[in-house]
């Protein structure tokens, strides 16, 4: 660990984790997007695979308690290091943002709203913006109109067919269930 506190006093309800690997051009829009949240019971778990530019720099700007830093000793790879942000996490529900990818003010709200009004839902995700590299949103993915609850077969259906797993919140025992991510798995 490089930073941030070795225990939180509270158990977060939320860890939100960016695996990252050379994002300095976007770490900083990424991580100013969760410490904008309205839902406020989170953790920021950022795990830095071996970058050669200045992630590490810009992510040890912050002073803010929630933010914990760790670094590989190697690179582990991309699939691998997500699953590396997902042993660290401590809450409840997870979320996993890439470090070019950016949350709404009301995402973790939202979505946390959604798995503790329902124990039998696993994961909640939502619509979508794709950012051009002028960083105008250049495409809205509509999951759907209102919100629904999906078997796990259509969840998955779904989310395979395009909407894009990260940025979904995972209860944490769905993850304990499953088990981690295919480490083959191409992005």
């Amino acid at each position: 660990m490089i930073s941030g506190p070795d225990n939180l006093s509270i158990q977060p309800l939320i860890s939100v984790c960016i695996p990252v690997f050379n994002g300095d051009n976007f770490i900083r829009e990424a991580v100013d997007s969760v410490l904008n949240q309205t839902e406020n019971n989170f953790e920021l778990v950022i795990v830095d695979n071996c970058s050669t530019d200045r992630t590490l720099e810009i992510v040890a700007q912050y002073n803010d308690a929630r933010i914990t830093v760790f670094k590989n000793t190697c690179n582990l790879g991309p699939v691998p290091n997500f699953n590396r942000c997902i042993e660290l996490a401590k809450g409840e529900f997870i979320v996993l943002l890439p470090h070019d990818d950016l949350l709404l003010p009301t995402a973790l709200e939202t979505l946390s709203k959604a798995l503790i009004s329902d124990p039998q839902v696993g994961l909640a995700y939502s619509s979508y913006y794709i950012i051009d590299g002028k960083g105008k949103r250049s495409y809205l993915s509509l999951t759907y109109d209102e919100d629904k609850v999906m078997s796990g077969n259509e969840a998955f259906t779904r989310l395979a067919g395009g909407n894009p797993i990260q940025c979904a919140m995972i209860r944490r025992e769905v993850y304990s269930r499953l088990g981690s991510w295919d480490p083959n798995l191409k992005l």
